[in-house]
């Protein structure tokens, strides 16, 4: 799929990366350096996303039959599917290693090759061109090679080439010279018109090659349009104020991109077993839509809610589209493993996207979804009261406390601090509902470690998903106190390595934002190397009370 060649490309020319800020560098941070993390956290949402869109994108790339690669201006490949490495006999470890295209072709062909090249780097159109391409093993074949140019902010940065292997004409063309050439010497007064009627078929053929070869490199073109508007989009929701305004936007684009005459976004709520519509946009006067409806309704839409995957369909006569257009398409819109809503497009045309198309407005889907997950990331510092209670446990702020084999100890110098006056946030695996009651904590927000919603409880499984949460909690509070239960939990499903990451970078966090950070751990959990690394990161919490 072409599609995700080009946001594999664009994703890596979006993407974000974080920068290493040692802590000495960290105090010497001005006070804008909030917000500097702010946006680091919120890049690394969307980083999470586009990695599992890079992932869909790539697999329907390789699957595509046409041979697709890209290049620098010497020729050196740095994009090739798996068609063109299979076309060359060459293997991903080679590609990773380093391929020239110039190689890839005769050396009669080399120069012409990387003349065109220039050519294209200039600006100027070269169409289509026949070479005769050599495979890693030494043998030929001949090809023909549309180049496209590569834009980033106005300026060529590269070459792509659509390349389909022509061997089966020339075969053809071959075989018909060799009829031609016997029924000649068979008959000699109707060679004339042998002749001419061989040639008469072989220019159809070639007229039907022709043909076929322009709509594919037209089609890709379009997938190519459709992606760059899908990363452009993503770029533009790291800027809207709100979640209506970003859903209004994919709204928008989905509509230019693929054509469509109208579009809605629904959200579910399956414990009142209805959908309720969150965006609508139409291109066509006069079109109303359902603010809610039960998921048992009779809409063609409901398919995709149905079957958990991308549908599109004609609307029958028996059958009712929740947008009144003659055809519908649908992609589930997920929120973590769940299913949150749906996005629908309609059309007034009768028509049926095709797997590229539903592919492209999954992506689309995934962009609402992105919205609804930064959403869902956020609390709000509140405090318990401010009773004025002296502190039992006094510990320093700016720190990070290890406390050994001991949960319930971990809890209680928590509360003891939040009860104090101190906002507070306690990450958990206990069952919020029985914390809250056990440590007299009312308003300090809970979050829950496990794979599992839950109606009116926050929870969260991935790191990176609890790493803005802390970053955004951090942001809001002076002087938090954060209690991180579950370690343990963490390390099983995630790996020791990712954890080890997490816990360095908040432990900076905490240091920056002069607040606390508590954390019970069982050492039986650990090995003795793994131990001595948390250890490193943290201070062992000791005091004169029983512990």
């Amino acid at each position: 799929m072409l599609a995700a060649v080009v946001l594999a490309r664009l994703v890596d020319l979006i993407g974000l990366r974080a920068v290493p800020v040692s802590l000495r560098e960290a105090t010497l941070l001005k006070p804008s350096a909030r917000r500097i993390r702010s946006i680091t956290q919120r890049r690394r949402l969307m980083r999470k996303h586009r990695q599992d869109n890079e992932v869909k994108c790539r697999e329907f790339a390789d699957s595509l039959p046409q041979t697709i690669v890209e290049m620098d201006g010497n020729g050196t490949l740095t994009f090739a599917n798996r068609g063109a490495l299979d076309i060359f006999g060459y293997t991903q470890e080679d590609y990773d290693k380093g391929l020239n295209a110039l190689q890839m072709l005769i050396p009669e062909d080399r120069e012409n090759a990387k003349e065109t090249i220039q050519k294209s780097f200039r600006g100027e159109t070269v169409g289509t061109i026949e070479y005769t391409a050599l495979r890693k093993d030494g043998t030929t074949f001949p090809v023909i090679v549309h180049s496209i140019p590569v834009m980033l902010e106005k300026q060529i940065v590269g070459i792509r080439g659509i390349l389909v292997d022509i061997t089966e004409q020339k075969r053809l063309e071959d075989e018909l010279k060799k009829h031609a050439n016997h029924l000649e010497e068979l008959v000699e007064e109707r060679t004339g018109a042998l002749r001419e009627k061989l040639e008469e078929e072989l220019n159809e053929r070639n007229e039907e090659i022709k043909a076929v070869n322009a709509s594919i490199i037209k089609r890709l073109t379009q997938k190519i349009d459709q992606i760059d508007n899908v990363a452009k989009t993503r770029e533009r929701l790291r800027t809207t104020p709100d979640v209506s305004t970003g859903l209004n936007l994919v709204l928008d684009t989905a509509l230019e991109g693929l054509g469509m005459d109208a579009g809605a976004i629904y959200t579910i709520d399956l414990k009142m077993n209805a959908a309720r519509l969150r965006n609508f946009k139409s291109r066509i006067e006069g079109i109303r839509v359902d603010e809610s409806f039960s998921l048992d309704a009779k809409f063609a839409c409901m398919g995709a809610v149905k079957q958990n995957r991308a549908v599109s369909k004609v609307i029958g006569q028996q059958e009712q589209s929740i947008l009144k257009t003659a055809s519908i398409h649908c992609a589930p819109i997920h929120l973590g493993k769940e299913l949150h809503g749906f996005l629908a497009l309609g059309s007034k045309d009768a028509q049926v996207l095709d797997n590229s198309d539903l592919a492209i407005l999954g992506l689309y889907a995934d962009l609402a979804s992105t919205i609804f997950e930064t959403q869902s990331l956020t609390v709000t510092p509140v405090k318990e009261g401010e009773n004025g209670t002296k502190r039992r446990f006094e510990l320093e702020f700016g720190n990070a406390y290890l406390v050994k084999n001991n949960v319930e100890k971990a809890f209680e110098v928590f509360a003891d601090n939040v009860l104090s006056g101190f906002e507070g946030l306690c990450i958990t695996r206990e069952f919020p509902p029985s914390v809250r009651k056990k440590y007299g904590l009312e308003k300090t927000p809970i979050i829950w470690l496990t794979e599992e919603r839950t109606e009116g409880q926050m929870t969260v499984h991935t790191l990176q998903d609890l790493s803005i949460i802390i970053g955004n909690f951090l942001e809001k509070t002076r002087r938090g106190i954060v209690l991180l239960d579950g370690s343990e939990y963490l390390i099983t499903n995630h790996g020791f390595e990712s954890f080890i990451r997490f816990l360095q970078l908040n432990r900076s966090r905490i240091e920056y934002n002069d607040a606390i950070l508590i954390a019970p751990l069982s050492e039986e959990a650990l090995e003795p190397k793994q131990e001595k690394l948390i250890i490193r990161e943290m201070s062992t919490f000791e005091s004169k009370q029983d512990l």
